[in-house]
C-alpha cells in the first residue's frame, strides 16, 4: 500500500491496473485516458447499531501529451489477412 503515488507511477500504470493509496480509503485505478480515484468510507450509526458503506469515484483525465506506457497485452494493428486458398475461376 502506497501512501504516496509519482506522476511518473501514475502515468506507467497498466490499463484497469488498481493501487491502493492513503490508509487504504483510496483507490485509483488506469482506465482509458485517465485514472478514477474510488474513495471507501464508512458511518457507525449507535443508536441501531448499523453500519453504512459508500464508495465514490472520480474521473481525473491524463494531461495532454502525456504517454502511457504500452502494454505488453496491447493490442497490435492487425496486418491484412491473405487467403492460402484462393479459388480460380473454369
Amino acid at each position: 500500500m502506497a501512501t504516496e503515488i509519482t506522476e511518473q507511477e501514475l502515468l506507467e500504470m497498466e490499463l484497469h491496473a488498481e493501487m491502493e493509496v492513503f490508509n487504504r480509503k483510496t483507490m485509483v485505478q488506469r482506465v482509458p485516458g485517465g485514472w478514477i480515484y474510488w474513495r471507501r468510507t464508512s458511518t457507525v450509526n449507535a443508536n441501531n447499531n448499523s453500519i453504512s458503506c459508500s464508495l465514490a469515484g472520480v474521473f481525473v483525465p491524463a494531461p495532454q501529451g502525456s504517454q502511457q506506457k504500452p502494454s505488453e497485452n496491447a493490442q497490435k494493428p492487425q496486418q491484412e489477412r491473405i487467403p492460402l486458398f484462393r479459388p480460380t475461376a473454369e
